[in-house]
């Protein structure tokens, strides 16, 4: 019996159950083709989805993820993309050609490629994200459920290092951490501060990386602290960039808001051996110093009623001391990131409660603070060749609250180190 059979007889039957009444026969006919149209579209879909399910093996990473933009640029590199219908354009801003202006890749939906001999399904789709850029997601599909495909992909997808002399980036954003880009790394150098405070900090680091063992033979938490605190302008963000380059780690960025419990969800979800980094961490009402609560005159009764405004201070108190205790909690709790290095800094540390600032939650304090005039001649010496050796002799800086940020400015409105060292010199 072929379709054109079964559907003169579908027909009949329908004639029978109507009793000839064409508006029965019509809404019976109407249902039929309905239920037969779901059929024949959902079957394939069904067949296609079994199909996908137990006969493909998947492979999937996000864009908060760095071998993400790698896979985008490796599919680039090999002539892939080339080959897609559809193609995504994007500034590379959040990606891997952040140095390459506009880049091509992969676009949204499925591509069939070959690799290996093989067909790979590749599908780029967009979620919903409330950062400030799109998350996206990559798959690939294969027949069959060995890995070697995927590990030979891997394998050339891991040998790109084109990043090996920059510092990655990853910034927090709701749902987690993202991978942003990579910048050319800051050799310590390069950043101007008083050279016992280069020596301390380079030591610190450098025993605390040699003393891996140490720390997981006792138990004690593999973590580093460090505070940098300063007037705004003095080169701590700088100096970050310097130690994360030393380090060579990856800078995350962390920004503290009210809510401790998205600080916990940071330290706890940082990839392990990375730089957290939290600035102006006085700008959180949690981690500033407690006040010591006021005894009450002797001649006061206890049973004495509040002022409105002392509840509300001793409301406002109970509160940041509960939030302060989740955030010592996320820094060195029961959970916490093997070998990260937490970096915190503040133009104000005499605002921070000293719990935040005990030995083992902060291992070295460094005051990043304003020039004087030996790093005045140090900061210009690194920009001019040509500076005689003893011009700067008896110089005596006359300015109480010169930062490198002001320096600096100076120099790329293209002033000489004369002009500059006179604008600062304290006039005899």
């Amino acid at each position: 019996m072929n379709v054109a059979e079964m559907f003169d007889g579908v027909v009949q039957q329908v004639d029978k159950l109507s009793n000839g009444n064409p508006v029965i026969a019509g809404v019976m006919s109407l249902w039929l083709l309905g239920v037969g149209t779901y059929i024949f579209r959902q079957v394939p879909l069904k067949i296609y989805g079994f199909f996908m399910k137990h006969m493909t093996t998947e492979l999937t990473t996000t864009s908060q993820n760095e071998v993400f933009h790698n896979l985008l640029s490796w599919l680039e590199e090999k002539g892939y993309s080339a080959k897609f219908r559809k193609v995504k354009l994007s500034n590379g801003k959040f990606g891997w050609g952040s140095d390459k202006g506009t880049t091509k890749s992969v676009g949204y939906g499925s591509h069939l490629v070959w690799f290996m001999g093989h067909p790979v399904l590749i599908s780029l789709n967009k979620e919903e994200s409330h950062s400030e850029h799109d998350k996206e997601t990559i798959s690939l599909h294969k027949i069959g459920r060995s890995h070697a495909i995927f590990d030979r992909l891997i394998r050339e997808i891991g040998t790109k290092d084109d990043d090996k002399d920059k510092t990655k980036v990853h910034k927090y954003s709701k749902g987690g951490w993202e991978f942003v880009g990579s910048q050319p790394k800051r050799v310590l150098s390069s950043v101007i501060i008083e050279k016992d405070k280069e020596d301390a900090l380079t030591r610190t680091i450098d025993e605390f990386v040699a003393s891996e063992d140490w720390f997981v033979m006792h138990g004690i938490p593999y973590q580093l602290g460090i505070l940098l605190y300063g007037p705004p302008g003095t080169g701590k963000t700088s100096l970050i960039k310097a130690i994360a380059a030393y380090a060579d780690r990856p800078l995350c960025i962390a920004r503290l808001n009210a809510m401790s419990s998205s600080l916990e969800e940071m330290l706890l979800t940082s990839p392990d051996n990375s730089i957290v980094v939290i600035e102006d961490i006085d700008t959180s009402g949690s981690t500033k110093r407690r006040k010591t609560k006021k005894a009450k005159p002797a001649n006061e009764p206890p049973d004495a009623p509040q002022s409105q405004v002392e509840a509300i201070e001793e409301a406002l108190q109970d509160y940041s001391s509960a939030s302060l205790s989740d955030i010592l909690n996320a820094i060195d709790g029961v959970v916490s990131r093997h070998g990260r290095i937490l970096v915190m800094t503040t133009n104000y540390p005499e605002k921070i409660d000293e719990a935040l600032l005990r030995p083992g939650r902060v291992d070295l304090k460094l005051e990043i603070g304003y020039m004087d005039a030996i790093l005045l001649e140090a900061m210009l010496r690194k920009f001019f060749d040509d500076i005689p050796e003893d011009y700067f002799h008896g110089y005596v800086l006359g300015h109480d609250t010169l930062t490198g940020s002001m320096v600096q400015g100076d120099i790329r409105e293209k002033k000489g180190y004369k002009e500059i060292a006179d604008m600062y010199r304290r006039e005899a």
